[in-house]
């Protein structure tokens, strides 16, 4: 019994570490390339499906929800800053090796609950499996693939510029990590809190709202500008 109720907890502790786990602290996302289907459409047309999904996304799963209202500007927000300033911020030759990121990394902290996605969300979809990796009405799958698809394009489109673009990039990466704390909690506290995330993201924390607990402040805290991009007097 003993054995077991410690092999419980180690589950348990793994599963929050896994929830914790995602982009910006995740070196396989970090240090990846991008996929060999990402330049099958231009930068300015995945922008405009990830304007789109965001509307909906929150139409589905939050449709006249204060989540609708407030959280969806959040991310409308970066979205928009991520589309800025990938053509304002300024760029240096990125010299470090990336390697493509694949479906063994996108499940190598999940706790084995990921869906593989190996395929452009933008394709037409032909099957089920094929429609996990849009916005289908399955919270956990949704919300999981919606935040993965706006980190990726601020990783390759931006971050991967070099530069003060790396650190802009770095930035909004972790401002996605706290947007994908906050839009499980939203759905805990205003839609279903039986969710089967919801024993991390809202109860853990007792119900209270994140910026409450601040643990997704402590986890993905905002970059400080590195000294060699800050302005010489």
């Amino acid at each position: 019994m003993k054995f077991s109720l410690a092999c419980l907890a180690t589950v348990a502790v793994n599963a929050q570490e896994d929830d914790d786990k995602k982009f910006s602290n995740k070196n396989g996302f970090m240090t990846s390339s991008p996929p060999k289907w990402w330049n099958k459409h231009s930068s300015d047309k995945r922008m405009d499906w990830l304007e789109k999904n965001t509307n909906k996304f929150f139409s589905m799963h939050f449709d006249g929800m204060k989540a609708e209202h407030k959280l969806k500007p959040l991310f409308e927000d970066l979205v928009a800053d991520a589309k800025r300033i990938e053509t304002e911020c300024d760029s240096s030759d990125v010299s470090r090796k990336r390697r493509a990121f694949s479906a063994n990394d996108e499940e190598e902290n999940d706790g084995g609950d990921a869906t593989v996605d190996e395929g452009d969300p933008m394709d037409a979809d032909t099957s089920a499996a094929g429609g996990t990796r849009k916005v289908t009405g399955a919270i956990k799958k949704d919300a999981k693939k919606y935040t993965l698809n706006i980190a990726r394009w601020i990783k390759y489109q931006v971050y991967d510029q070099g530069g003060e673009c790396e650190f802009l990039g770095k930035r909004m990466i972790t401002r996605t990590d706290r947007l994908r704390f906050y839009v499980h909690y939203a759905y805990c506290k205003q839609v279903d809190s039986s969710a089967e995330f919801c024993d991390y993201f809202y109860d853990k924390f007792n119900a209270r709202h994140p910026r409450k607990h601040g643990r997704p402040e402590r986890k993905y805290p905002r970059p400080e500008r590195p000294v060699h991009l800050q302005p010489q007097n």
